[in-house]
């Protein structure tokens, strides 16, 4: 139904889970993170997630400058957030590879993560369908007067099938399962 006010969105709290290994099993819909998932922490919340889009266009003319098809390829899906806590599972995604002891030049594994955000008692997961890749997005910095923040971004890579390319499994525990639009 258009211009439902329910359907608008303030989300109000926000976390990012891990897993190490692509095999961990998903929650189920409504029910905690199980075994295999860690919970970074506190996030920024003025920053919250940003999902970025980028491909390759190429729009093709015939003569007279009439406009025939458009191609598209190389389609890429990046997922940023910001972290306020220095954690195990934090340091785990802005120095990966590295030890208590010592820091190492970043060597990004795949994890499984999942995309939680809530507002009110309506929640919606998005769990990386394959697995994603996380960088720092920028420098650190840390200083007297401000919060050490440290923006992370995540490079999802999709799960190929014939149906199309699946970069997130979601799980909206007040919608009708399988529903992407939202119409439950």
């Amino acid at each position: 139904m258009a211009k439902d006010t329910d359907k608008a969105h303030i989300f109000d709290l926000g976390e990012v889970w891990i897993a190490d290994s692509l095999d961990t099993t998903n929650p189920e819909t409504g029910q905690p993170f199980g075994e295999g998932w860690t919970e970074v922490g506190l996030l920024d919340g003025d920053e919250g997630f940003s999902t970025g889009r980028d491909e390759d266009t190429n729009k093709h003319y015939a003569w007279g400058g009439i406009l025939v098809r458009k191609s598209r390829q190389k389609f890429t899906m990046t997922r940023s957030f910001t972290v306020l806590e220095d954690n195990a599972a934090t340091r785990q995604l802005i120095w990966p590879g590295s030890t208590a002891t010592q820091i190492k030049q970043p060597k990004p594994k795949p994890i499984k993560m999942a995309f939680v955000k809530f507002d009110g008692d309506q929640e919606v997961r998005e769990i990386t369908a394959k697995h994603a890749e996380v960088d720092v997005d920028g420098e650190i910095t840390e200083n007297e007067s401000d919060l050490t923040k440290v923006k992370l971004i995540a490079e999802i890579y999709p799960d190929i099938t014939d149906d199309g390319n699946v970069y997130f499994d979601v799980q909206r525990a007040d919608d009708n399962p399988g529903d992407a639009s939202g119409e439950g």
